[in-house]
């Protein structure tokens, strides 16, 4: 063994040759792992280095349906967007054109946890990945720090929070109902198991005059240092250039979670890209899709401008000129006042070629309402209409109530947009490309279509019966049927076949029913039903799904087969019948529908719902508008399930629209009332004026209108309004008269008491006028009741009643005198009341004309008069009377009709003869217009019915 000499050794040699020993190690153990490794792991990591230096680190927050983060408001109103990312299953291979729904629960409470507001939000999103290599993706629009599971790109919601308390939170929570989309796009194929989703929070934030940002409330020194610990979010110095410009320019704060972290909350570490790769364009927005036969109607709100956009889908080989027509009509003021309607500006018209690139084409819009028709006789194009300067369609917010605007009008929903953007001073989706030059408007400014969506049964040859059930109330408005019928495809007569069976299924009535259309929708189209029911309420099958509803449209796709206009039949059942078997002889649409009770008080003012209701125009109506009460409502078919399921509900979009209604004859009024010839029996009564029409009694107040003092009440009466006849009390003693008679009425009139003996069965005083012109009343009857009217409106709201005389008929007959103006259109209008409770069978009355042979012009009359008529009449109204018999108001039922005495009828004087011919006995008021006199209320209520 060979030793080394201890001289030779030189000082600090073992202790250098230490030094040089351990970084020979890590290098000679890193080159072991390198080698281990291999290239696809080097790859892996210049992959992930790769998308890591080209997307941004954030933190979100973990949503689950059992869990989520809150976030505490400063107060106020708040515009807040949430960009989602849905937390995707693993194990699945990528499929770029595979979609996801998902649905957000966001609660608003107030600092001591009480729920405010609630809203349920959904969404669709996508999976954006590009460049796929062996050492992974080049690109991912989001993703995991360690790549742990797949994310869904950011879906963008916004949530307008109304004015809240300080202190209130916002929680928020993932729908159950979260999965991949089936093929159609519209229900999920497969739902995800325990889903979850990663959130980001950002609240709208205003810019100061001095052009303050963000960064000054993101910034240590700004924040604090307790709540920039407690922010989950980078700081500014931590955000890239691109990030802070963006948030710069769109003055959205992050808003940190309430609470501990890992206990009230959990955040979790991804990577958003700044830009997406470049990509196609997006598609264009949605389009209306005209064709012959098949136009489109919107209704816009000025002053502004309309631009209406057209591009041809199909041409054909014809000298006709290819082009969209575009009508113009303005339908009123917006809102509508109490004062009359401007002259309306005249219609106009223009149109725009067709081509195969977009053409465009300015309509000028004056304040108030105005529709827009397109229409095509040649050929077929996608059009847009896009609103500007003001311009803008009517939203949900503008009618105040929450639940009334959820109720009547559906706001349209526009796609939300995702926060991500690649380029300075642009927004763009997740498929937007940063080079796009002149973006397609947005779709807040195109002008949706309000479209009634009305589910209507087949039926024909190859159809079976349809079975509808009858039971109820055994009046007369269960037993009113009407069908409205739409030939499908072609215009043709449609034959009806009815049975009516009895509780044991024995048939007791046949009918035979005849429709007759006499043309083709234009703005009536029939959908598929697969796509329909998809986009009803829901999607699903519950029966709320399948209730007709308001969908304004963007998109306006072709019908597949042309539909007429309907035609409405109506018949009334037997008493006895439980059920109804229909049948169609040919290839029809069909529409069935009953009539509800009238109701218990009359509604004043508009039928339609805001914002149809604020438009008034004499000679123009709404067609398919909701209404606040429709007397009609479809009945059911006993198996409409399995006949949708057949696709035998087929739904119909109808156009919401203003139509024209020829104006009625002019009304030169006041009316004068019209007496019968003869014994008839006659009543003397007091109909209540609706509190709706309150306001129009009192400024046109007459001779017969009465307030009805109400006992113990202070009445309060000004007697400076300018009436032209003496204020004058008066009372009626009610039911047995004679049994008032002696009694005193104790009376107050402006603190000084002054009774009044009863000496008669009525009895009227005159009111002086005090000083000052107002008096105030307060009276008191006992034991006897008795009944005190004043001839004057009351400021304290006493009921307002008029006077009407009606006539009885019954076996007997009635016969007025009706004066006949050379070339004038004569109108009578009847009343008719049912004093003895709803009728159980309608009542039909004959209608005769100087007995038949009425003397006639010898000139041929445009309004020709029919001599003789019958008029089968149900009540559609309820009124309160109070009759000097009685001593409390009777409900009585009533309905309306009016004889028209043409122009082919003489001058002079003509009778017009009433008699029963079935049903129970009525009452009758009857009323014509007086000649060269103005300042006339309306009398008679017309009814509307579509």
């Amino acid at each position: 063994m060979t030793h080394l000499d201890p001289a030779l050794r030189r000082p600090g040699t073992a202790h250098a040759s230490r030094r040089l020993a351990l970084p020979t190690l890590i290098a000679l153990l890193s080159a072991v792992v390198l080698a281990t490794r291999g290239p696809a792991a080097v790859e892996n990591e210049a992959a992930d280095d790769m998308l890591t230096a080209t997307s941004e680190r954030m933190i979100a927050y973990v949503l689950t349906p059992e869990h989520g983060p809150r976030f505490r408001l400063p107060g106020g109103p708040e515009l807040v967007r949430v960009s989602a990312h849905l937390v995707l299953p693993s194990g699945q291979t990528y499929v770029p054109t595979r979609r996801y729904a998902f649905g957000i629960e966001a609660t608003l409470r107030a600092p001591d946890g009480e729920v405010l507001w609630r809203r349920h939000l959904s969404d669709r999103t996508d999976q954006t990945k590009a460049g796929y290599s062996e050492g992974g993706w080049i690109y991912e629009a989001a993703f995991a720090a360690d790549h742990r599971y797949e994310l869904s790109d950011s879906a963008g919601l916004e949530l307008s929070l109304p004015s809240c308390p300080p202190s209130s939170t916002l929680e928020l929570r993932l729908s159950e109902e979260t999965g991949i989309l089936g093929s159609d796009g519209n229900k999920i194929a497969v739902p995800f198991n325990n889903p979850s989703a990663l959130v980001r929070v950002h609240r709208r934030v205003d810019l100061g005059l001095a052009g303050e940002s963000l960064r000054r409330s993101t910034t240590q020194a700004a924040l604090g240092k307790a709540r920039l610990a407690a922010s989950t979010f980078l700081p500014w110095h931590a955000l890239r250039e691109a990030h802070r410009a963006h948030a710069e320019a769109e003055a959205w704060e992050r808003m940190p979670a309430e609470g501990r972290a890992g206990v009230d909350y959990r955040g979790e570490s991804i990577y958003v890209a700044a830009g997406p790769p470049p990509a196609p364009p997006p598609p264009e927005p949605p389009a209306l899709a005209i064709a012959p036969g098949q136009a489109a109607v919107v209704h816009l709100l000025g002053p502004g401008t309309a631009t209406v956009r057209t591009r041809g889908t199909a041409t054909v080989s014809t000298d006709m000129p290819q082009e969209i027509a575009v009508r113009t009509r303005w339908l009123g003021p917006f809102p509508a006042g109490p004062d009359p309607a401007p002259p309306a500006p005249p219609v106009s018209l223009m149109s725009i070629p067709i081509t195969d690139a977009w053409q465009e084409q300015a309509v000028p819009l004056t304040a108030g309402w105005t529709a827009i028709e397109l229409s095509t006789a040649v050929g077929a194009a996608d059009v847009q209409v896009v609103a500007s300067d003001g311009a803008r369609h009517p939203t949900a917010e503008e009618i105040g109530p929450e639940a009334a605007r959820e109720s009547t009008f559906a706001a349209l929903r526009l796609p939300a947009e995702t926060e991500r953007s690649g380029c300075a001073n642009a927004r763009l989706t997740y498929r937007a490309a940063c080079t796009l030059t002149a973006p397609p408007p947005p779709p807040s400014a195109l002008i949706p279509v309000d479209l009634r969506t009305l589910p209507l049964y087949r039926i024909g040859p190859d159809v079976a019966p349809l079975s509808f059930n009858l039971t109820g109330p055994k009046d007369i408005y269960t037993r009113t049927l009407r069908f409205d019928v739409r030939s499908f495809g072609v215009v043709a007569p449609v034959r009806l076949g009815l049975e009516f069976l009895d509780a044991r299924g024995h048939v007791i009535l046949v009918e035979e029913l005849l429709a007759e259309p006499t043309g083709l929708s234009l703005f009536e189209r029939v959908r598929p039903p697969s796509s329909f029911f998809a986009e009803s309420a829901g999607g699903g099958d519950e029966d709320d799904a399948q209730v007709p509803s308001l969908l304004p449209a963007l998109g306006l796709a072709l019908a597949e087969r042309p539909v007429s206009e309907p035609v409405s039949l109506r018949l009334l059942a037997p008493p006895e019948a439980v059920r109804l078997q229909l049948t169609g002889g040919s290839l029809a649409l069909l529409d069935v529908r009953t009539v509800l009770p009238p109701p218990a008080d009359e509604v004043g003012g508009s039928p339609w719902v805001w914002p149809y209701d604020q438009v008034v125009v004499d000679d123009e109506r709404w067609r398919y508008a909701p209404r606040r009460r429709d007397r009609w409502f479809p009945l059911r078919a006993e198996d409409h399930a399995l006949r949708r399921a057949a696709g035998q509900v087929m739904p119909l979009q109808a156009q919401i629209r203003r139509e024209y209604e020829p104006p009625r004859p002019t009304t030169e009024g006041p009316w004068i009332t019209a007496h019968p010839r003869g014994g008839a029996q006659r009543l003397d009564i007091l109909e209540l004026v609706p509190p709706g029409r309150r306001d129009e009694a009192i400024a046109n107040w007459g001779a017969g209108d009465v307030s009805v003092l109400r006992p113990n009440v202070v009445e309060k009466i000004d007697l400076r309004r300018g009436f032209a006849r003496p204020t004058r009390m008066r009372y009626h003693a009610i039911g047995a008269g004679v049994r008032a008679l002696g009694q005193d009425i104790f009376l107050r009139i402006n603190d000084v008491d002054d009774d009044w003996l009863i000496t008669a069965r009525a009895e009227s005083r005159r009111i002086a006028r005090p000083k000052g012109g107002l008096v105030s009343l307060l009276w008191n009857s006992e034991p006897e009741p008795v009944r005190i009217l004043v001839n004057r409106p009351t400021l304290s709201g006493a009921p307002i009643y008029t006077a009407r005389q009606i006539y009885r008929l019954a076996d007997n007959s009635l016969t007025v005198d009706v004066p006949k103006r050379a070339g004038v259109v004569e109108a009578l209008h009847v009343v008719v009341y049912w004093l003895e409770g709803p009728p159980t069978t309608a009542t039909s009355l004959r209608v005769a004309i100087d007995g038949g042979a009425p003397k006639r012009h010898s000139a041929r009359g445009v309004n020709v008069s029919q001599a003789e008529l019958s008029v089968a009449l149900i009540p559609d109204s309820g009124a309160e009377l109070l009759r000097t018999d009685r001593d409390t108001p009777v409900r009585a039922q009533r309905t309306t009709f009016t004889i028209r005495l043409g122009d082919d009828l003489s001058p002079g004087r003509h009778s017009v003869t009433f008699s029963r011919d079935s049903g129970a006995p009525v009452w009758l008021r009857l009323f014509r217009e007086a000649p060269k006199s103005h300042g006339a209320a309306t009398d008679l209520e017309p009814g509307h019915d579509d």
